[in-house]
């Protein structure tokens, strides 16, 4: 008797994992077909660093995409990165002559959000010359978080050197949308000459860092940026920071 009760528990208890297996599958099946499932695990990935070297965002993620960036969570995410960032830096003392963090520009201090939105947010094809004109035009605005460590940074006593990919020539328009928004402080101004033409973001902002540390004595701590090119290559500091940025990729 008391063999056949054991034998009745191990077959339930096999009926019942079997059960769940099947269940756990369904679930999957049902959340790969979900086309906002799916969107938001591809801008996971995206975060991550898996997916990479994508010219357009999935045109199916579109809702999503708009949703993340236009509801709230994008501002949310971002904050959780600049809060993490500062509650590492704020560790280190800042000489205040040299020790110096480097910051990518779009997507990092100000928000090019509402060109990008006339391309869908990267789902549809991108026209860089009415882009061009657009950052050349508009006073972007600032990302909240990203202002507000800014001046807990320049406050701390560290020299912050903004390195974009924009071009030379739009540095005067780029100068007066960063005072215009509250970034009026900074120690260097570094957009794209025609020395850097033909190289990727990694590398012209890899060799920007280490010309300023070998020619002006700056000594990087520390580098963020939307994209994982930001802070690549040599004079990254000790830590590198990577903001939220679901909508294009630049290497």
């Amino acid at each position: 008797m008391r063999s056949s009760f054991l034998c009745c528990c191990l077959l339930l208890a096999c009926v019942v994992q079997l059960s769940s297996a099947r269940q756990l599958r369904q679930n999957g099946r049902n959340l790969v077909s979900s086309s906002s499932a799916w969107c938001r695990g591809w801008m996971t990935n995206v975060e991550s660093g898996n997916i990479k070297g994508f010219k357009n965002t999935p045109v199916q993620c579109y809702s999503t995409i708009r949703k993340y960036m236009e509801k709230g969570q994008y501002l949310v995410d971002l904050s959780v990165s600049t809060s993490e960032m500062w509650n590492y830096v704020s560790t280190i003392k800042a000489d205040g002559v040299s020790d110096a963090i480097m910051f990518d520009i779009d997507e990092t201090l100000i928000s090019t959000a509402q060109i990008q939105a006339q391309f869908k947010y990267g789902t549809a094809p991108f026209n860089a010359t009415y882009y061009d004109s657009q950052q050349d035009t508009l006073i972007l605005p600032a990302m909240p978080p990203s202002l507000d460590l800014y001046h807990k940074l320049k406050a701390a006593g560290w020299k912050v050197i903004l390195v974009t990919g924009r071009k030379e020539p739009s540095r005067a328009h780029t100068a007066d949308n960063l005072k215009a928004v509250g970034y009026s402080d900074y120690d260097l101004l570094i957009l794209k000459t025609d020395d850097y033409t033909g190289l990727t973001a990694a590398v012209y902002k890899s060799m920007v860092r280490a010309k300023l540390e070998k020619e002006n004595g700056y000594k990087f701590r520390s580098c963020a940026g939307d994209q994982y090119s930001d802070c690549l290559g040599e004079a990254t500091g000790e830590r590198t920071w990577k903001f939220p940025n679901p909508m294009y990729y630049a290497a």
